[in-house]
């Protein structure tokens, strides 16, 4: 077990075996010096744009500690809200924060982008600890969709121009004249 840092007073009684009723009091300390540990984690560290991760920042030190939480990404593309905040961890403690990660802005068109981040707890001291994370960012517009919207346009063009077609051009059906084959009759004698 760990105790919290600090000095404790204490008395030790010495009593003598030659001499039963002689005894001997000596005053004494024990100094246990502050020690600065903690621990981080994500769970889940695998994110879709705009899910909440749980992270756990547990104070594993014998001295009460205050902690900064900051959320970063390489591109500063993301948002992390709830991170940015102070925490202040009694020895033993751990305490859970929801951190909703999202990204600044999604793309129109594309394939799924997966963008690195990380969570960083720091300590009064200066101490850091980073857990890791993905974020997977979506575009605005499915590929698929995008796929189904160009062939649309292209029927409807299709249909547009076989349209000006009969419009421009007429029916050629009021303008033509009908002619009749020349028909011969022959008589058939018995």
């Amino acid at each position: 077990a760990s105790a919290q840092a600090g000095v404790y007073p204490f008395r030790l009684r010495l009593l003598s075996s030659a001499q039963p009723g002689e005894v001997t009091t000596v005053s004494a300390q024990l100094t246990v010096s502050p020690r600065e540990r903690f621990s981080l984690s994500l769970s889940p560290s695998q994110l879709q744009h705009g899910d909440v991760t749980q992270v756990a920042l547990h104070n594993e030190g014998n001295v009460a500690t205050t902690f900064r939480l900051v959320g970063r990404d390489p591109a500063n593309g993301l948002t992390f809200g709830n991170a940015g905040g102070r925490l202040h961890l009694k020895p033993g403690e751990v305490k859970e924060i929801p951190v909703k990660v999202a990204a600044r802005q999604q793309p129109w068109l594309g394939q799924v982008e997966s963008r690195p981040f990380e969570v960083v707890a720091a300590s009064q001291s200066g101490v850091q600890q980073a857990q890791p994370g993905q974020l997977s960012v979506p575009p605005r517009i499915p590929t698929w969709l995008a796929s189904v919207a160009g062939v649309l346009f292209l029927a409807l063009c299709g249909g547009g121009l076989l349209l000006a077609n009969a419009l421009l051009l007429g029916d050629n059906n009021e303008n033509s004249v009908a002619v009749a084959a020349p028909t011969v009759e022959t008589p058939i004698s018995p």
